[in-house]
C-alpha cells in the first residue's frame, strides 16, 4: 500500500495509461471482400450536417448529464434555440469542410470509479470514465447517424 499521496497519483497514472496503450488487435490484410462491396467511389460525396440533422441529434441526447471540459451542457445546447442551432451548424462545417477538429473539443476528463469490489486501494478495481465534451458527442453522434 502506497501512503505517499505523489507515489499514490503515479501509480493512479500509470494504471490508466496501461488501459489507454492497450495492444490493438489488427485484421489480417488477406481478408478482404472487395469483390461483394460498392466501390465507394460511385457514391456521392455528403455535404456537412444540416440544422436538421443537428437538431435530430440534439433531442436524442440526455439531459441533466455532466458536462465535459468546456462546459457546455446538453440542456443549454437544447434550450437556447435557433442560435445555438447556427452556431453549432457553424462549427461543424468548420471542423467537416477543414477536416480538423480543435484540440479543445476533442479534450476529456478521465474519472477513476471504485468497481464496489475488491480493495479501493488496488487501482486494478477502478474503471475510467471519461467525460467527452456534449458538442464533441454531437459531432460523432451525427456522424454515426449518417453511416447507418
Amino acid at each position: 500500500m502506497l501512503k505517499d499521496e505523489n507515489a499514490q497519483l503515479d501509480r493512479r497514472k500509470e494504471h490508466f495509461a496501461s488501459l489507454l496503450n492497450a495492444e490493438r488487435i489488427f485484421v489480417d490484410p488477406n481478408l478482404t471482400a472487395s469483390t461483394q462491396q460498392t466501390p465507394c467511389e460511385n457514391l456521392p460525396e455528403p455535404g456537412p450536417p444540416s440544422v436538421e440533422e443537428i437538431q435530430i441529434t440534439l433531442q436524442r441526447m440526455k439531459n441533466n448529464k455532466t458536462q465535459g471540459i468546456g462546459g457546455i451542457s446538453v440542456d443549454l445546447l437544447k434550450f437556447r434555440g435557433t442560435a445555438i442551432l447556427l452556431w453549432l451548424r457553424m462549427l461543424l462545417y468548420l471542423v467537416w469542410s477543414t477536416e480538423l477538429i480543435p484540440i479543445k473539443i476533442k479534450e476529456g476528463i478521465i474519472l477513476p470509479l471504485w468497481k464496489r469490489k475488491g480493495s479501493r486501494s488496488d487501482y486494478s478495481n477502478y474503471i475510467g470514465i471519461t467525460l467527452l465534451s456534449d458538442p464533441y458527442k454531437l459531432f460523432t453522434m451525427t456522424l454515426l447517424d449518417r453511416s447507418k
